[in-house]
């Protein structure tokens, strides 16, 4: 079950992280009980994820980022159209989301919910966390941040595989600190 993980300063420096925490389509009203997140991104590909997750998400009425796309692999220049991959206005398309509804403090707590929970939902909820990072921290100590954001979600969640062509597609939109997010996903992930 998720564990509740509040924004907070990192002790002796000027971090600002959020929590992350990831479900999948299963388990999406319980962790939406119990997180209790400020903000939901929830990453659909199949119509049918769609529709099961919709209702709940209305249900429950946190404030939700809807994405869709599939868990695909490679540059989606090399998908040939066979499936719905992820693209740079999706991320464009969050961050601006984010800005338009944390304008002044960011979000506590993030719930990232893909099918099964652990890779898509594991590269977008490092994705909104770096970039609420990136706002809240000065620069010299974003690296730090990165770092923590990995594994302070690592630790939750062993088991996840961040889907690495959303996770570079995102990171190309953040400059240093989406360099600094995916080393740190190379490093502390694999």
């Amino acid at each position: 079950m998720p564990v509740k993980m509040n924004s907070r300063p990192t002790p002796g420096s000027n971090i600002v992280t959020p929590g992350i925490n990831l479900c999948g389509l299963r388990m999406l009203d319980a962790a939406i009980d119990r997180y209790e997140p400020d903000l939901l991104i929830s990453i659909c590909g199949e119509a049918y994820e769609r529709k099961a997750a919709d209702p709940i998400i209305d249900l429950y009425g946190p404030l939700t980022y809807r994405m869709d796309f599939e868990d695909v692999y490679g540059m989606p220049s090399s998908l040939n159209g066979q499936s719905k991959a992820p693209h740079l206005d999706m991320f464009r398309g969050l961050f601006a989301f984010i800005d338009e509804n944390f304008p002044d403090a960011p979000p506590a707590r993030i719930l990232a919910q893909c099918s099964i929970g652990k890779s898509r939902s594991a590269a977008v909820g490092l994705l909104a966390g770096a970039y609420i990072a990136q706002r809240s921290t000065p620069v010299e100590d974003q690296p730090m941040a990165a770092r923590l954001l990995v594994s302070r979600l690592l630790k939750e969640h062993r088991s996840m595989e961040p889907n690495r062509t959303a996770l570079g597609m995102g990171c190309c939109l953040m400059g240093d600190m989406g360099a600094d997010l995916m080393k740190q996903v190379m490093e502390q992930v694999g």
